[in-house]
């Protein structure tokens, strides 16, 4: 309720929860242009839950490890920069693969790039749907740049993982990254 602390202010209005309803109670003392200030501070709240509901859906990253190439692909995913306890960089570790396993992988590379396309998919699908009733006044970005972990499992930070382990990693919910945008 804190949140709408600057509609009652701005309207003169009493902002009440209703634990009883689940509702919320919006009321002003009887004098001249009450019913305006409450109409306004009902289209205020209504405003303030979508936003509320929008920050809470946004506020949800979803954090995809794409499959290297088959000439880049290596055993292993590394840490190479650590910053204080936060991972800035990565680089893939070990002997390249040799011929029959480049052809494996192809081969699961592209299962792997169909499943995150489906992800991404289910992902933004799910979301906008949710957001439909805001879309008049809402605008899609996407952020690509560098990103750095936070909060990465320690066998991680210690040594290396191989892709399947590390996009596992990405995908738990305790992993916790920052973008720089470029």
């Amino acid at each position: 309720m804190t949140k709408l602390d600057h509609i009652r202010i701005n309207y003169k209005v009493y902002i009440d929860w209703q634990a009883d309803t689940g509702c919320i109670k919006v009321s002003s003392i009887a004098e001249a242009g009450a019913e305006h200030y409450v109409i306004k501070a009902i289209e205020a709240v209504c405003v303030a839950v979508d936003h509320a509901k929008a920050e809470k859906i946004l506020a949800t990253p979803l954090y995809l490890a794409v499959p290297p190439s088959v000439d880049a692909i290596r055993a292993l995913v590394r840490p190479t920069i650590i910053e204080s306890g936060r991972i800035a960089g990565l680089e893939l570790a070990g002997k390249p693969f040799c011929t029959e396993q480049k052809r494996n992988w192809k081969q699961e590379r592209l299962k792997l790039l169909d499943i995150l396309h489906k992800k991404f998919e289910k992902t933004m699908s799910k979301h906008m749907l949710r957001l439909a009733l805001n879309k008049n006044w809402m605008r899609l970005r996407v952020h690509f740049g560098h990103v750095s972990f936070s909060l990465a499992q320690d066998n991680f930070k210690a040594g290396e993982q191989s892709f399947e382990q590390f996009s596992k990693m990405i995908a738990n919910s305790r992993t916790t990254a920052d973008l720089e945008r470029k």
